[in-house]
């Protein structure tokens, strides 16, 4: 067989390969179904902020995310119960005149639902 195109084919699939693996690597977990265990503190926190804010709305019912309902201003994974469990605290604005002025908590509940911390 002709040896350049050899090269070319084991090149071609090389190249197939090594895409389709970076882009499993690069998936963001889903929130919902991710381990929030102090070991994946960084990766938590890398997540993009519109899948975050995607999320939580998804909690609160509103799957229909318009400009107009709100922004997720910061979010931050903390253990903050010292359990090796964290929790999601996040800054958002839920529209109006006042910017970044609602903050909550969510938490992984024993059944690992995530649900809102009582205030």
């Amino acid at each position: 067989m002709n040896k350049p195109l050899i090269i070319t084919v084991y090149f071609v699939t090389y190249l197939l390969i090594s895409c389709r693996y970076a882009l499993a690597i690069n998936q963001p977990p889903d929130l919902a179904s991710a381990s929030w265990s102090v070991k994946e503190f960084s990766t938590l926190n890398s997540e993009p902020r519109a899948a975050v804010w995607k999320f939580i709305n998804h909690l609160w019912g509103n799957n229909n995310l318009s400009p107009d309902d709100g922004k997720l201003c910061s979010f931050h994974f903390a253990d903050l119960r010292r359990s090796g469990e964290l929790s999601l605290v996040v800054s958002y604005d839920g529209g109006g005149t006042a910017d970044c002025n609602d903050v909550a908590i969510f938490a992984r509940t024993r059944a690992q639902s995530v649900e809102p911390e009582a205030k």
